[in-house]
This record gives C-alpha cells, sequence and structure tokens, in this order.
C-alpha cells in the first residue's frame, strides 16, 4: 500500500496560492534599495567634490606662496583651473588678504566656498557648501 499524504484543505481562497509572492516582495524592498543607492550616490558626490575642493585650494595656495605678483583676480583663478571635474560657476568670490607682519614676513589668508547642487529631489537639500579658510606665509 502506497502512503498518501494528506493534506489539510484550504480554508482560506489565497492562503495556498504563492504565486506571486516573488513580486510583492521585489515591490516592497525595492524602493528601499533604490533610495540607499541613490543617497550613497549622493554622498559619493559630495566627499569627492569636497577632496576636489581642498585640492583647488591647496593649489590656490601654493600658487599664492610662490608667486610674486598675486592678486586676488589671479589667485580666483588659479582656484577656478584647479578644479578639475567641478564646475568654476559654483565657486563663490573668494577672500583674499595679505598682511605684513612685525618681523618683515607676510601672511595671507584665502577664504573660499563652493556650491554643491543635489541631484536628489527626495532631499530637502538644495545644496550644500564647502567652504575653507587657510592661513600661510608667502615667500619673497
Amino acid at each position: 500500500m502506497t502512503a498518501r499524504r494528506h493534506r489539510q484543505p484550504c480554508k482560506r481562497r489565497f492562503s495556498c496560492n504563492d504565486a506571486g509572492t516573488a513580486a510583492i516582495e521585489f515591490a516592497l524592498v525595492m524602493p528601499v534599495l533604490l533610495i540607499a543607492l541613490f543617497l550613497t550616490i549622493e554622498f559619493a558626490r559630495v566627499m569627492y567634490s569636497k577632496v576636489e575642493f581642498e585640492y583647488a585650494v591647496f593649489g590656490a595656495t601654493r600658487f599664492s606662496s610662490v608667486g610674486k605678483i598675486a592678486d586676488t583676480a589671479k589667485v580666483q583663478q588659479a582656484l577656478s583651473d584647479n578644479l578639475v571635474l567641478l564646475d568654476p560657476t559654483h565657486l563663490s568670490p573668494i577672500g583674499y588678504t595679505v598682511v605684513q607682519n612685525a618681523d618683515k614676513t607676510k601672511t595671507a589668508t584665502l577664504t573660499a566656498s563652493y556650491r554643491v547642487d543635489s541631484l536628489l529631489p527626495l532631499t530637502n537639500l538644495a545644496s550644500i557648501t564647502l567652504t575653507r579658510r587657510v592661513s600661510y606665509l608667502i615667500n619673497q
């Protein structure tokens, strides 16, 4: 005699039908995964912009500390030229001051800001402003 499996009769209409459960689980999980992916991309963009902006400020300070005739316009241009993949139109006008010290040396202070716009319409942040202020001695 063969053993037959006895199935319990389904008490509800959909309790035994599992067709489409993968599609429902996918529909529930996919928005969360997409939001996590887009937030990761946005965070990476902001961090890349920060590193690139700080490198551009470093290049501008190097230009102004070595150059004999560095003024605000030339330092601004050096800062714009050092932005490799960033948009130079998002730079705000820089602050560049040179002060004569008591020991006959000169100290320069460079203040620069860069605006990073958000690509995601989901966030309430319209833009993030990166600011860097550097004081350094000028070679003569």
